[in-house]
């Protein structure tokens, strides 16, 4: 379901705090992966967790749909990049979560000008904005 390189949102489990971390897998076993160290996101600091720490560890695959599985830090690793082996369960106990669905297709602009006043864009393909009008963005199209 991930690979080398994914990165992973770790949310501890039995917790009063709400604390989150993101890390990548470095490498993968069998029944277990490694990863960095966690970095915590709302201090930008590296996170030290203990042997047996139960998480929830959120990715989201090529096809950007988001899942969620239960895993526990199993131990540290010490090789080329200091490392924590954690718990992959089968990957029929991921649960796939539901995101919602946009109406219109994303598009890339190209920025032309920024001011106070606000920003002018270049559109990369012709698009259809008359559904956007009526919002306080406004469109002013040339």
């Amino acid at each position: 379901m991930f690979k080398i390189g994914d990165i992973l949102m770790l949310e501890p489990n039995y917790t009063p705090q709400k604390e989150k971390f993101n890390c990548m897998v470095v490498e993968m076993g069998t029944g277990c992966f490694y990863m960095d160290f966690p970095i915590d996101v709302e201090t930008g600091k590296i996170a030290f967790l203990m042997d047996g720490t139960q998480f929830n560890v959120k990715f989201s695959n090529e096809e950007q749909a988001v899942y969620v599985f239960e895993s526990e830090v199993l131990g540290k690793v010490k090789g080329r990049i200091p490392m924590m082996q954690l718990l992959l369960p089968e990957a029929e106990t991921f649960v796939k979560i539901q995101r919602r669905q946009f109406e219109f297709t994303p598009f890339r602009p190209l920025t032309e000008d920024i001011s106070t006043g606000g920003a002018s864009i270049r559109l990369l393909k012709a698009l259809q904005f008359n559904r956007f009008r009526n919002y306080t963005f406004g469109w002013r199209l040339r």
